[in-house]
């Protein structure tokens, strides 16, 4: 089984420690397939199963010896069905599958939905004058600026964990992690070497942006990006992206950045000369939660305002939710 990061045990242990399980199938004493997931209870007692915080890509994995495809196809439909079986009440199920894992179909014929979505990959960047060409004109010349400033060195999750704030408070959006997962991930992952915090320094010491790169055997992924709301002009979020490509390009791994369908960090990451790479992201609801959910567009409908206005505005989630520095 080729198993991501995000769905390594320790990575889990330490993001989302008692809240992640796994259905798991097995014949012969072997492992033929598993699914490991998050579960969570919110505040208004619905139960939220699939990815959790910092860990935006879980799905199923296989082991099946068949020698034909059309047979090796068939035993996974089979293996999808009884791992679903497997999974505990829901109100709410959002996985969002490694790119690698293209074949939907069976989660289909069990009712769940299903969205294509994007990342930007870049395959060779350990060829650097290719990776450094590709990239847009303005996005070198905002990279030249900044190295003309700023430094790159090692950071801390807490450091990291102050620019995130003010960068989602920034653009008006809710954290999907804490300081402590937050640092934890970040504790684990330079345990084992597959993690970096980086910060972009001036000469005073401020921290202008960070990232927390981690990276599995395949790839190394911008999981977290945020910068000062005040310090933008710097350029110090493509420099610090910069920096990441060229750590994928030092350990000979692509550099992957995860992910986002909001329009201005496409436009952001596309600069960055990448390729598109699809990945599918697999949701399904229950009875309950979509009663519910009719019932507060019917509210709104009728009244011209959300339920949570009476306790403030709410804005929809990142795609990425990793408060990037665009």
């Amino acid at each position: 089984m080729i198993r991501e990061l995000f769905s390594e045990a320790w990575w889990l242990d330490a993001v989302a420690p008692g809240h992640w399980h796994e259905a798991v199938v097995e014949r012969g004493g072997r492992r033929q397939a598993e699914l490991r997931y998050t579960v969570w209870r919110d505040r208004l007692g619905f139960t939220r199963l699939g990815v959790g915080p910092l860990s935006p890509r879980m799905g199923p994995l296989f082991d099946v010896d068949e020698t034909k495809v059309h047979t090796g196809l068939a035993r996974e439909n089979e293996l999808v069905a009884q791992l679903v079986a497997q999974l505990p009440r829901y109100d709410y199920l959002s996985f969002t599958f490694p790119a690698r894992l293209l074949n939907w179909m069976p989660f289909h014929w069990l009712g769940f939905q299903q969205t294509t979505r994007y990342s930007y990959l870049i395959d060779k960047p350990a060829d650097g004058e290719l990776a450094w060409k590709s990239m847009s004109d303005v996005t070198r010349n905002i990279i030249r600026k900044a190295e003309r400033t700023l430094q790159v060195d090692d950071g801390d999750a807490s450091t990291l964990m102050r620019l995130a704030k003010l960068t989602f408070s920034r653009h008006g959006i809710r954290m999907r992690y804490n300081e402590g997962q937050l640092a934890a991930g970040v504790a684990a992952a330079h345990a084992r070497n597959a993690g970096a915090v980086r910060l972009a320094l001036d000469p005073d010491g401020r921290a202008h942006a960070g990232a927390f790169f981690v990276w599995d055997d395949e790839r190394v992924y911008y999981l977290v990006g945020a910068n000062d709301p005040d310090l933008r002009s710097s350029g110090a979020s493509s420099l610090i992206i910069w920096n990441g490509i060229k750590l994928a390009g030092d350990l000979g791994l692509r550099f992957d950045f995860e992910g986002s369908m909001i329009e201005p960090i496409e436009r952001f990451f596309r600069g960055f000369g990448g390729r598109p790479e699809p990945y599918l992201h697999v949701t399904n609801t229950s009875r309950r939660l979509a009663i519910a959910l009719a019932a507060r567009d019917a509210f709104q409908a009728l009244t011209g305002r959300r339920p949570a206005d009476r306790r403030g505005s709410r804005a929809p989630a990142n795609a990425r939710g990793d408060g990037t520095g665009s």
